[in-house]
């Protein structure tokens, strides 16, 4: 029995040493991190990162945390995978949410911290983000809240998500709704169809379009209208059985890649959105002749006549065009009718090309124009060349954090021909390289012309 005791008492001495030890190490680690992270310089801020990845104790996920207070983008799209593996840890998913999360200030980095929480598959942890979600009166964090629990995909949020359609936030603000239908498209319930089916009615544009595409792809029936799906609900509702989405329709749901014979057209765009914003160059180079005696300036105010002629009256637009600075028209988005159009073409008429290209204002001004605009169409023959922002990774960024909680969809036409080998070097192509990229990271088209 004494040996027994012995041997217990050198044990306990032995893990005391061991954690002793640790904690020495943890300190010092610990201590040269927060040297690390709170560095002015972003590159050794950034090399904390790593430093920390071996670890995946709740020590080192409290660290991780404080990334997300310095207001550096880079820093937080690093620091979201970190985040994000510690996952196997319910423990470490419930501080984040609780703990961590409201402590953060920026929006957009507790944006990060919410939607890393997709990576934690613990239902505790979707239910805790639907409690967060029922409180939660601002947009900016209701948004990842549903990205987060779409991700996770327990059918017990769906009612959670239906409920929000009773929000203030739902007629007013596009990026609410959108974010809203795409969480819930993720799911393949008869649940999910009878609430789309109820809701097409107020929905137009994009979204009409894609729970349109949702019900036709789940349920195999083609219906068109409002009025006839509910008519082919309430003749089929005990029977209908779902049919499995599959990757290639739940891309085309989730793109806007699809379209049908009615759509109108601009630049061989289809204008999907009923709430559309044009935005066009009028710098200098817009002088320049685009084939035989035709200006780019006089073949962009023909093509923005045309597509604004085809306008219906449920569509509304606003015209910014931009050299030196962006110039809205309207400053909101106007209904499309005859009056409107009358005083459009008095102003196309005035339209001239001169100036330098400020891409930038061009693109914020579009994003004020109202909370509800679906599409912007952004034409340009340069590349930036004055403004705040004039480097393309540089707009490319800020661009990303205006439509973070918008979800506007942004097309881009190049009045320029399209290289046949492209050189990063040269001018005319590094602009093609930033409209393309504008395009692509906004869920749009690009299209030479």
């Amino acid at each position: 029995m004494k040996r027994v005791l012995i041997l217990v008492y050198i044990s306990l001495v032995l893990l005391s040493s061991i954690q002793s030890k640790d904690s020495k190490e943890w300190r010092k680690f610990k201590k040269e991190f927060l040297a690390k992270i709170n560095n002015e310089n972003v590159n050794i801020c950034k090399s904390a990162i790593k430093d920390l990845e071996p670890y995946e104790t709740l020590a080192a996920a409290k660290l991780a945390i404080l990334f997300f207070k310095r207001k550096e983008y880079d820093i937080y799209e690093l620091a979201y995978p970190l985040l994000r593996k510690f996952n196997k840890s319910e423990k470490i998913g419930l501080w984040i949410l609780k703990k961590g999360m409201p402590h953060i200030r920026d929006p957009l980095a507790k944006a990060y911290v919410i939607n890393s929480l997709g990576a934690y598959k613990f239902e505790s942890i979707a239910n805790a983000l639907e409690k967060f979600l029922i409180k939660s009166k601002r947009v900016e964090l209701i948004i990842p809240f549903m990205e987060t629990l779409g991700e996770l995909h327990f059918e017990s949020s769906i009612p959670v998500l239906i409920k929000k359609r009773s929000s203030s936030f739902y007629k007013v603000h596009y990026g609410f709704r959108k974010t809203l239908f795409e969480t819930l498209f993720k799911y393949e319930t008869k649940e999910v169809v009878t609430f789309f089916i109820k809701v097409l009615f107020e929905n137009e544009g994009i979204i009409a379009d894609q729970i349109t595409q949702y019900l036709t792809s789940i349920t195999g029936a083609t219906k068109g209208s409002s009025k006839k799906w509910k008519e082919w609900l309430a003749a089929n509702k005990d029977k209908f059985q779902l049919k499995k989405i599959t990757k290639e329709s739940r891309e085309a749901i989730l793109g806007r890649s699809w379209k049908n014979d009615t759509e109108i057209t601009y630049h061989d765009i289809p204008i999907n959105g009923k709430r559309v914003v044009f935005v066009i160059d009028t710098s200098g180079s817009m002088n320049t002749k685009a084939g035989s005696d035709v200006t780019r300036m006089a073949q962009a105010k023909e093509e923005l006549k045309f597509a604004v002629m085809q306008l219906s009256k449920d569509f509304m637009y606003e015209i910014i065009d931009f050299s030196g600075s962006g110039r809205p028209w309207f400053k909101r988005l106007i209904k499309s009718h005859k009056n409107s159009f009358k005083l459009f073409s008095n102003k196309l008429r005035k339209l001239t090309a001169n100036g330098g290209t400020n891409s930038y204002d061009a693109l914020s001004k579009a994003f004020e124009t109202s909370l509800t605009t679906e599409v912007i169409f952004f034409l340009s023959d340069g590349a930036p060349s004055v403004g705040e922002f004039i480097r393309k990774d540089d707009i490319l960024r800020e661009i990303r954090l205006l439509n973070r909680f918008r979800k506007i969809t942004i097309h881009t036409i190049s009045f320029a021909r399209k290289p046949k080998n492209r050189n990063a070097d040269k001018k005319d192509d590094k602009k093609e390289v930033f409209m393309e990229a504008l395009a692509h990271q906004n869920d749009g088209q690009h299209k030479y012309k």
